[in-house]
């Protein structure tokens, strides 16, 4: 498994591909509207409205993508992000303001939960039920 892939085949998977205008974003991290843009660009997570998550691409083996450029955004579906804090299958998900992923207790909760349980730092598929 990669990081911002695609863990297996759903059919309720939703991505959205969104202008990447104000800064650098990484791959599998969460990322918010941009507040210049509106619900066209997107930038890192910090306190804004979660937007989805960043997805990984073949193309792509840096884990960075850079501004001005497009990136696809996974907004319902399922995906494999690292974890900022031990996780457990079933916990809600939450987003702390440096994008990472962590329960929903720690940080701004989003609509999902961790399909997968993993220790601080290590890989697990969340599940998203959608950004609103």
């Amino acid at each position: 498994m990669k990081l911002g892939q695609e863990a297996y085949f759903t059919t309720d998977r939703r991505s959205r591909i969104c202008d990447v205008i104000d800064e650098k974003i990484t791959i599998g991290k969460a990322v918010q509207w941009s507040t210049t843009d509106g619900m066209r660009a997107v930038k890192p997570f910090t306190t804004g409205t979660f937007a989805g998550v960043v997805m990984h691409t073949d193309d792509n083996d840096k884990g960075i993508i850079e501004n001005p450029t497009t990136a696809s955004i996974l907004q319902s579906g399922n995906i494999v992000v690292k974890v900022a804090e031990n996780v457990a299958k079933g916990d809600k998900a939450g987003v702390k303001n440096t994008g990472e992923f962590v329960k929903a207790a720690t940080g701004t909760a989003i609509k999902g939960y961790f399909e997968t349980t993993a220790k601080s730092g290590e890989l697990a598929v969340l599940v998203l039920e959608g950004i609103i």
